[in-house]
């Protein structure tokens, strides 16, 4: 028995729109993938101009959470519009940041240096590591805030620094994924075409949530009332629970 023609088009009508549906996902996910390439080599270009270490940060993240995340816009016009409006705020605070490192660094070189000298060399290095891990895991907070306000750059830092311990796990698992990062970097030098952008979108997607806590946002696109209201609840229990953010 034949299937009338009427029918047969039904049904390959649901087919048809499956299969668009996977070509358009596969060209996104492609598109996201091209994206986080170009990105990573943008920003590797203008970290090691050190001065716009701190915009390139900023607009790292800002243009992975709207454009792969929260899929708005153009990704690349939103990186270098994030990039120019917040280069007078972050640009001070990501020259200061790079030069407190390599300070730090420098002091961990001349404690091990001396080491054998005396045990409170071998003390400081211990020292000077940890306020180096410290100010790592710090980072991870410190420049995905300016993306969430427009509060002068000490406030900002401010806040970052009050969410990084506030946070302090997710904190610390972020900087052990960078580490991650910058060893198989060194290890494999053509990682740094995808892990800069790559290690952005999974930091984003973890502290996301975090940040609209914090700073009363909505939502992103495409959440459903239950989660909405599942967020909604967490606000209030997190309000209750932490003091207000320093003013």
């Amino acid at each position: 028995m034949s299937v009338p023609p009427i029918l047969q088009f039904r049904m390959e009508v649901p087919c048809l729109q499956s299969e668009q549906e996977s070509v358009y996902r596969r060209h996104s996910r492609m598109h996201s993938f091209l994206n986080l390439v170009g990105v990573s080599v943008v920003w590797t270009a203008l970290c090691a101009l050190v001065v716009p270490f701190g915009p390139a940060c900023v607009a790292l993240y800002d243009a992975v959470v709207r454009s792969v995340i929260h899929g708005e816009g153009h990704f690349f016009r939103i990186y270098f519009s994030s990039f120019r409006s917040n280069f007078r705020r972050s640009a001070p605070i990501g020259t200061a940041y790079v030069l407190l490192a390599a300070v730090i660094v420098l002091c961990i070189r001349f404690a091990n240096a001396l080491a054998d000298t005396a045990a409170v060399w071998r003390l400081m290095s211990y020292v000077y590591t940890g306020m180096l891990l410290v100010l790592g895991v710090i980072g991870c907070f410190l420049f995905a805030t300016f993306t969430h306000t427009d509060e002068k750059a000490l406030r900002c830092v401010k806040l970052g620094i009050v969410l990084a311990f506030r946070h302090l796990f997710t904190s610390v698992t972020c900087f052990l994924l960078l580490l991650a990062a910058g060893w198989l970097t060194l290890v494999f030098p053509a990682c740094i075409l995808i892990l800069p952008g790559a290690c952005c979108l999974i930091c984003a997607r973890v502290m996301e949530p975090y940040f609209s806590r914090a700073f009363g946002e909505a939502p992103p696109p495409g959440t459903d009332e239950k989660n909405a209201e599942a967020l909604a609840q967490k606000k209030e229990e997190d309000t209750a629970r932490y003091p207000k953010l320093p003013s």
